[in-house]
């Protein structure tokens, strides 16, 4: 029973994933990029609800789209809720999330009670991988702490009503834009993490 309603919101996002693709395209395009430390390659994700972490000296990039991808094992060594219960809230924020992007409803995607757990979930889906980092829970409490605290200002810069900002919390630095938010985790004789979401639609050029 389990793996049949899995099934179903897998598939339910998937429908909405093309709907939102087939009435904007520009989610589509190259937006959000993994920068590696050499130059053999690159990666590109799309023009929303992508996020990019960046790892191991910026050797490893883990994209994952909106608030699905986060692996199984990694994740109930985190959330203090069931696995199951998390991946049923990632697979409905990022249903909502599709909906609000296919009605071009910008007062609803930065709306503080939906954006802050979303921004959450949408980092986690790339972070919370195998082999990201040995201080995880260190860098989930930032990240968690970071939404929370921020969440009314990243609002506002993405509604269009504050400048882009950045600055420091802790281990993290932050930097906020019209569409991206992001984070440099970094502990003292550990290699940083770099998360890159972006959240709000970019506009075609």
């Amino acid at each position: 029973m389990r793996n049949t309603e899995a099934r179903h919101r897998r598939g339910t996002v998937h429908r909405q994933l093309m709907l939102v693709l087939l009435l904007s395209p520009s989610l589509a395009s190259a937006n959000c990029t993994c920068e590696f430390s050499g130059d053999e390659y690159k990666a590109f994700g799309t023009r929303a609800a992508c996020n990019v972490v960046m790892s191991d000296n910026d050797k490893t990039c883990n994209i994952a789209f909106a608030a699905v991808g986060a692996s199984t094992p990694v994740l109930s060594s985190v959330v203090t809720s069931s696995v199951a219960n998390y991946q049923q809230q990632a697979y409905e924020i990022t249903i909502q999330y599709l909906q609000l992007v296919s009605k071009n409803d910008d007062a609803g995607l930065t709306n503080p009670k939906f954006l802050q757990p979303a921004l959450l979930a949408f980092m986690r889906a790339a972070y919370l991988r195998p082999g990201v980092t040995d201080d995880l829970k260190g860098l989930d409490a930032a990240v968690s702490q970071f939404t929370k605290e921020q969440v009314d200002k990243i609002s506002e810069v993405f509604y269009g009503k504050r400048n882009a900002f950045d600055g420091r919390q802790g281990n993290l630095t932050y930097s906020v834009n019209r569409t991206t938010v992001r984070l440099t985790y970094q502990v003292t004789g550990k290699n940083k993490v770099t998360i890159e979401t972006t959240y709000m639609p970019v506009p075609e050029k």
